[in-house]
């Protein structure tokens, strides 16, 4: 795997990270924040992005952000100072956060399971629910006749509520499920992550995801 560390610069907590990440079998590459975002992506996309805050201009993130989920998309990690989670911005698309410094072994469990949500599924299983089709190997979502372009943490909400059309889960299970068992921004998130993939598979034909009023939201089964 092939996981880059951007930071403003070198810093005990992103040598320590590496360090951790090396103890565990994972060949780590830093690299300072470019001019330009896309140059990043120059020389072949990481499979990973690891993104120290520290120092770094909102703008800066921003940008790269925007690069990382642009057409082939690359999961990013947000390193941010423990203490300081005020400063994370759920709606900015972080795939996972790590608050420094942390103990090693949190370190390492954390990055596995990302790397187990990112390659647990079956080559070739496809869910379909009349006009929506969600290819589980490539990662593509289909409504109709429209290719619908999702952060890798809508993918993984989307997939879990397709995968159970009909089920309600409430907002608990999926915080603790996709972002683990007492995330800063709580059950909020959830309903921010909803509202922003609403908006990017529904439209005036199709209504996919159902709220349960003061329990949570269920996949609507096509057809019904």
């Amino acid at each position: 795997m092939n996981v880059l560390v951007l930071s403003a610069k070198e810093t005990p907590e992103t040598r320590s990270l590496r360090n951790q990440l090396a103890g565990g079998g994972v060949s780590c590459v830093l690299a300072v924040f470019p001019p330009d975002a896309e140059a990043l992506f120059t020389e072949g996309r990481p499979d990973l992005l690891i993104v120290d805050t520290v120092g770094a201009a909102k703008e800066s993130i921003s940008a790269i952000l925007a690069v990382a989920h642009s057409e082939v998309y690359t999961p990013v990690i947000g390193l941010f100072p423990r203490g300081e989670a005020e400063r994370i911005d759920v709606l900015a698309g972080w795939d996972e956060v790590f608050l420094l410094p942390s103990e090693p072994q949190e370190v390492l469990l954390r990055f596995n399971l990302l790397l187990r949500r990112l390659h647990r599924t079956p080559e070739g299983e496809v869910l379909r629910q009349g006009d929506f089709v969600m290819n589980l190997s490539t990662y593509e979502v289909w409504v109709a006749d429209r290719e619908v372009t999702l952060t890798f943490k809508e993918y993984e909400l989307l997939r879990l509520l397709a995968s159970a059309p009909g089920r309600v889960f409430s907002r608990e299970y999926l915080l603790e499920r996709l972002w683990g068992y007492n995330y800063f921004g709580g059950t909020r998130t959830v309903d921010v992550h909803v509202t922003r993939l609403r908006s990017k598979i529904d439209d005036a034909t199709h209504t996919f995801i159902e709220t349960v009023r003061n329990v949570g939201y269920r996949f609507r089964a096509q057809g019904t």
